[in-house]
């Protein structure tokens, strides 16, 4: 478990919404716009996650600068193809490439990552337990993921 969690989680201020089905009476097809609200949500509730839980954004932020230096140094790139491993891009607006960056990460490896970080210019170095932190992160976040990749999936006409 993440260490100091109910530090960082309020009970106090969750508020319930209470919402019936008449409320979605107006619309024609009442499902594909709760479908798109509960995607609308999840993507706003998880990256407040993200970005309000201070060890989870410096490590974030940690992947964010190597996502970036392996997007630009082709000493990296040949790193990383010689393990025939790569480290995701990350969209700014969407929490499930933050998501991505963190697991690809995750699946290089502590020894290997030590190794292609000391190819950086600005060299960041990822601590065990930024690892623990990680692992925790992705395995969380995995059950979100997907129904997020079934909610896109369902939403595109085909």
């Amino acid at each position: 478990m993440i260490e100091d969690f109910e530090e960082h989680f309020e009970p106090d201020n969750l508020q319930m919404v209470n919402m019936s089905s008449s409320d979605f009476d107006e619309y024609e097809d009442s499902s594909s716009v709760r479908l798109s609200c509960f995607a609308h949500t999840l993507q706003l509730c998880i990256r407040d996650g993200l970005k309000n839980v201070p060890y989870i954004s410096k490590v974030l932020g940690k992947c964010q600068i190597l996502g970036k230096c392996s997007n630009q140094s082709s000493k990296i790139a040949n790193a990383l193809e010689e393990l025939n491993k790569h480290i995701s891009k990350m969209n700014i607006t969407r929490w499930n490439s933050e998501y991505m960056l963190m697991k690809s990460i995750l699946s290089i490896g502590k020894n290997d990552l030590d190794s292609i970080v000391k190819l950086t210019d600005n060299p960041v170095t990822f601590l065990n337990n930024d690892f623990m932190v990680l692992e925790e992160v992705v395995d969380i976040l995995e059950p979100f993921y997907d129904i997020s990749i079934k909610c896109q999936s369902d939403t595109i006409v085909t």
